[in-house]
């Protein structure tokens, strides 16, 4: 991106790590998320789509994991040790609260697949365009603000994380851009069921990627556990 070189802004003073240029990344990112999410809701409301609102809730989610990052990054200066147990614990809250919203809308789509119920197409459309093209800036955004560092140090795993994670909102606005597409060409064929199929197959997607956060999360804090153990030692 033009105001974005090697991982910093182009007004960055240091062009090095730390700054704040990752910081501010985030922040802009979570507005972007904020307002995708809310946009989202309200479309899902006023349109009667659950998978708008799958997506919705998916995006809503990752605002948290920007929110851990940048909380993670400024402990990660302070307290290094500590910086990965914090990160899993907001993680696994995090993925634990996404798999009870996910079965909750679950059982409500397979419960609508025998019950249809119509769906404005038109609203479903034109908010999943929004969230696709959001998602999209998103994306490339953290993708630019990835820094790979030298001399053997490695990289940021948990920014690699937030990317993984916008990649699969993007897959997911995708997803949901079709299925309104699909209802609005054949309506009297498919009677709107395209829609709560969507919604359950988003929502295992969701759990899917919930279970492998928690699962990444606690080993890495029973990773820094044993060392902090061997340190003692």
């Amino acid at each position: 991106m033009l105001l974005i070189s090697n991982g910093h802004l182009s007004w960055c003073p240091i062009l090095a790590e730390p700054c704040r240029c990752k910081p501010s990344g985030y922040i802009a990112v979570i507005i972007l998320a904020l307002a995708t999410a809310t946009l989202e809701f309200w479309g899902s409301a006023e349109s009667g789509s659950l998978a708008l609102l799958g997506d919705a809730w998916h995006v809503a989610s990752d605002i948290i994991v920007y929110l851990v990052a940048i909380m993670a990054g400024m402990l990660a200066l302070k307290d290094k040790d500590k910086a990965e147990t914090i990160k899993g614990v907001w993680a696994i809250r995090n993925a634990n609260i996404l798999i009870v919203v996910a079965l909750s809308t679950m059982v409500w789509a397979a419960w609508r697949i025998s019950h249809p119920v119509e769906v404005a197409t038109d609203v479903m459309l034109w908010v999943s365009a929004v969230g696709l093209a959001t998602n999209g800036v998103m994306y490339f955004a953290l993708k630019a603000f990835k820094i790979e560092h030298e001399h053997g140090k490695g990289h940021d795993h948990l920014h690699d994380t937030t990317i993984i994670h916008t990649l699969n909102d993007l897959g997911i606005s995708f997803v949901v851009v079709i299925t309104g597409k699909l209802m609005e060409v054949a309506p009297w064929i498919v009677e709107y069921r395209p829609d709560s199929v969507a919604s359950i197959l988003i929502c295992i997607w969701l759990i899917e990627v919930a279970n492998k956060t928690k699962w990444k999360a606690e080993n890495a804090m029973k990773t820094e556990k044993h060392h902090e153990h061997n340190h003692q030692i």
